[in-house]
């Protein structure tokens, strides 16, 4: 069964829960693409659907902010850093960091888990 989209659409929805709150956000279609192979399913399919949205629920769960503000924005992030390779990944994080120790030079070395996540 084919999931409800079309060529036109950019963005694919999903319904996800932020603590109690329940909340839509919208995903590029690419991403969402790319993200339902990864995860071994067919995109388009109400089965990519499902799997896509139980790995972005795990993901908002793992974070634990329930006040998390821009989350499409931010599960985008997410599943970027899970398509890319591990050297990749390595080279943005080394990059981000070193541009974050030039915009906070007063606090090098004292970096917390959050600021490691942006």
């Amino acid at each position: 069964m084919t999931y409800r989209h079309h060529h036109a659409y950019l963005y694919e929805r999903f319904h996800v829960s932020l603590g109690a709150r329940r909340t839509t956000i919208s995903i590029d279609k690419t991403l969402a693409i790319l993200m339902s192979l990864q995860l071994g399913e067919q995109p388009n399919t109400t089965a990519a659907h499902l799997a896509l949205r139980q790995w972005l629920q795990a993901h908002l769960d793992r974070n634990g902010d329930e006040r998390q503000a821009r989350v499409s924005q931010w599960l985008q992030v997410r599943i970027a850093e899970a398509l890319i390779s591990g050297e990749l990944k390595q080279k943005y994080d080394d990059w981000h960091l070193s541009e974050w120790i030039k915009d906070y030079p007063s606090r090098p070395g004292q970096l917390t888990q959050r600021d490691r996540s942006l």
